[in-house]
């Protein structure tokens, strides 16, 4: 594949055309076959909650932009995976680049109890992005313990 738009600080990168039904997990897994074990440090296929299925991209952090790289170099254009649907992927640069910025993007939905839709964070968040996670939490405690759900806690 083509990684001449990859410059020298890209680690951030997108997938393309990932089997519908692959989760973060098993890319994980997959990545590791792939020799690229502990050199990646977020994880993320946004999910299409209609289909129950992903929306057939990932975006994946790569400790450095050497490995970014040379992740792409070996896979894009190749099949992921053993799913029934084998296309080819394409590796792009992500628009979010680096750690805590896809991080950030995604404190919201981090700081919810519910595990689904989450991105999966592989090594510890910085301070300055764990006291606003914190700060959320506390900010949806007090919203459910003031009622804020419209008291959905009563059953059928």
């Amino acid at each position: 594949g083509e990684c001449s738009d990859f410059n020298g600080d890209c680690t951030t990168l997108m997938i393309r055309h990932v089997p519908s039904k692959m989760t973060q997990r098993q890319l994980v897994r997959e990545l590791c076959t792939l020799g690229f074990d502990g050199r990646f440090d977020f994880v993320y296929i946004p999910l299409d909650s209609r289909r129950r299925a992903n929306r057939g991209i990932a975006f994946v952090n790569f400790s450095d932009a050497p490995t970014a790289k040379d992740f792409a170099q070996a896979v894009d254009g190749r099949v992921l995976g053993r799913a029934a649907e084998q296309r080819e992927v394409e590796i792009v640069p992500a628009d979010v680049q680096g750690f805590e910025n896809n991080v950030e993007r995604h404190l919201e939905t981090l700081s919810c109890a519910v595990d689904i839709g989450k991105p999966l964070i592989l090594k510890r968040l910085p301070p300055r992005l764990m006291g606003q996670q914190m700060k959320m939490q506390q900010m949806k405690m007090q919203q459910q313990r003031f009622g804020a759900s419209g008291g959905g806690f009563q059953r059928q």
